[in-house]
């Protein structure tokens, strides 16, 4: 189960920033296109779960400014104090939760494929992966972030050299076999591409498609722990009603 969790800054006033409750499930719903649920349920022929709840947002100080400096730190704190937030804020059902995907309502960062330190009943705790992503970060991107968290990596050439392959969505970020998809008012668009070396600048990021997944992912995550089949349809991916870590490394 993926839990969803929403997250706005103090700082940030906007209350209208955060996603509404039908663009996230809509987004994480398989069989509307373009969606990022959609776009695992059919890259990864099923083999990896897009059930998921959707909790309510929450309202947090941004953890990282009493964090120590440096990378690891700065999203270590930043993925605890979230998972922290919400548990002491809306209560998730962290037992039956396998990722975390932490949404954040401001720019804040984007990576996948470290983890948090889930609370469970019975006074122990436990290890899920943990995806960060924003309100700018472009779809194919988020595609990539969530696979990190599906237990996929980088493809590497014949040097070792990571990012290798323009053709998978576990490496891509160019122009050349990205595209805009048209606007579509189910799914959300996130928040305009400010750089202007980018070839979608000023465009809405949601709507930067990537490529798929090659099949030898999928053939070499065949014994993954993360990456299993799940046992519901597309039509019946589960979106309940919103409810009453450590990070020792990330992979963007």
């Amino acid at each position: 189960m993926i839990s969803v969790i929403r997250v706005r800054f103090d700082t940030n006033n906007d209350a209208n920033s955060v996603w509404s409750d039908e663009l996230v499930r809509n987004w994480m719903q398989p069989l509307i296109p373009y969606s990022l649920g959609d776009f695992w349920w059919s890259s990864s022929w099923a083999i990896f779960s897009v059930e998921h709840t959707l909790y309510d947002p929450i309202v947090m100080t941004d953890p990282r400014l009493s964090a120590p400096p440096g990378n690891a730190a700065q999203r270590g704190a930043l993925v605890q104090g979230a998972i922290d937030a919400a548990t002491k804020l809306i209560a998730p059902d962290w037992d039956n939760t396998d990722i975390v995907l932490l949404w954040f309502a401001q720019p804040t960062d984007m990576f996948g494929g470290g983890t948090g330190t889930l609370p469970l009943r019975g006074g122990v705790t436990k290890q899920v992966n943990v995806t960060v992503v924003d309100i700018a970060s472009p779809f194919d991107a988020t595609c990539q972030e969530l696979g990190h968290s599906f237990g996929l990596q980088h493809e590497l050439d014949v040097n070792g050299t990571d990012y290798a392959s323009p053709y998978s969505v576990m490496s891509a970020r160019n122009g050349s076999v990205e595209f805009l998809r048209p606007a579509d008012s189910r799914l959300p668009d996130g928040a305009a591409i400010k750089d202007p070396s980018d070839p979608f600048f000023n465009r809405p990021p949601q709507r930067v498609i990537g490529p798929a997944l090659p099949a030898a992912q999928l053939y070499g995550n065949r014994g993954s722990g993360t990456a299993r089949r799940s046992s519901m349809s597309p039509r019946t991916t589960r979106t309940t009603p919103p409810s009453s870590g450590s990070m020792p490394s990330t992979t963007e």
